[in-house]
């Protein structure tokens, strides 16, 4: 008995006194209305709070509510309404692996307001997520999932100027944390 408490203590310690610092990275989804790649909108998912922050565990398991990735949803489209007085022809998502269920969100609000456009969603990860996959397919949307962004095909028009839609996109998402508005 004495051993299991022994070895269990000597666990807890070298988890507790670890030197790798854990880092919170928020989730942040990128917007291009109407292909309008110049002005791209990046905006971050709102978590609960410091409470929620401090039970992240990084990748393995994050405390969070369905309601932040909700609010979220709601809160993007009613900028971009505000800024369209409508909502735009086109949407373009650009995410990562680990805003998923925040786009999850952001379809099915779509799907519920009736979003007539057309969505395309471009995820960076190594596999289809189903929901995502359930959502476009409904609703005769587009979703392209890369593994690398080499493999985005197209073209960008900026300013008059053509560049590659992979290297763009690949910018975008080097430049998403800095260009964040919370």
């Amino acid at each position: 008995m004495k051993k299991i408490i022994l070895s269990l203590f000597l666990i807890l310690g070298i988890l507790s006194f670890s030197k790798e610092k854990k880092v919170y990275m928020p989730k942040v989804v990128i917007t291009i209305m109407d292909d309008n790649f110049k002005n791209p909108i990046a905006r971050t998912v709102e978590q609960s709070g410091v409470l929620t922050k401090a039970l992240s565990l990084g990748d393995m398991v994050t405390f969070r509510y369905k309601s932040d990735e909700k609010k979220f949803a709601e809160k993007l489209i009613e900028e971009i309404w505000r800024m369209n007085k409508s909502l735009p022809n086109k949407l373009t998502f650009l995410i990562e692996q680990n805003e998923e269920n925040t786009m999850v969100q952001i379809l099915q609000l779509l799907k519920k307001y009736r979003y007539r456009g057309n969505v395309e969603v471009i995820e960076l990860s190594y596999q289809k997520n189903a929901k995502i996959l359930e959502q476009t397919s409904k609703n005769g949307w587009e979703y392209n999932q890369y593994s690398d962004l080499k493999d985005v095909a197209g073209e960008v028009e900026i300013g008059g100027v053509k560049y590659n839609k992979n290297e763009y996109v690949a910018t975008l998402f080097m430049q998403k944390y800095d260009n964040v508005k919370r």
